[in-house]
């Protein structure tokens, strides 16, 4: 990761122990802060890096970024909207799929952005077990696996 994907950075190391059907999240950035704007010209990327395989979740789950005007992303308040996602409910990720070394990058469309933005992980039935990652927003994806991201409602 460069020190500019420092800067943008959403987990590290974080455990991933949710509880059925809750989420996880991670670090809250406020992207008009310490000028984290400014270093988001061009393309940027979601990159997230499974670092401990996962365990348990026999229904999956799946990460998604999100974006809100409200920095507590109460849904309906601030205009919560999830931009991009690896996963998803209809079509969740394994425990198979998320070994150690497995590495995702989604394209964040800049122009849906809004002020606030986190990551979350969610399991769709079932708590993971050990599962640990690294996710960031950078200015290169670290996987050629590409995923493709949510177009806007």
């Amino acid at each position: 990761m460069a020190f500019l994907d420092s800067i943008l950075e959403l987990w590290d190391g974080q455990a991933l122990t949710t509880t059925e059907e809750s989420r996880t999240n991670g670090n809250i950035l406020d992207l008009e802060a310490s000028g984290r704007v400014d270093n988001m010209l061009g393309e940027v990327w979601l990159n997230i890096n499974v670092s401990v395989a996962a365990g348990g979740m026999a229904s999956g789950g799946y990460f998604q970024l999100v974006t809100s005007d409200s920095a507590t992303f109460v849904t309906g308040t601030g205009g919560e909207q999830a931009i991009a996602v690896v996963g998803s409910a209809a079509d969740p990720l394994f425990a198979a799929q998320l070994t150690a070394g497995v590495k995702f990058s989604v394209a964040v469309p800049l122009r849906i952005l809004h002020r606030y933005v986190e990551i979350e992980f969610v399991a769709v039935s079932e708590a993971a077990t050990g599962l640990t990652v690294d996710a960031w927003l950078g200015k290169e994806p670290i996987s050629q696996s590409l995923v493709t991201q949510l177009e806007p409602n």
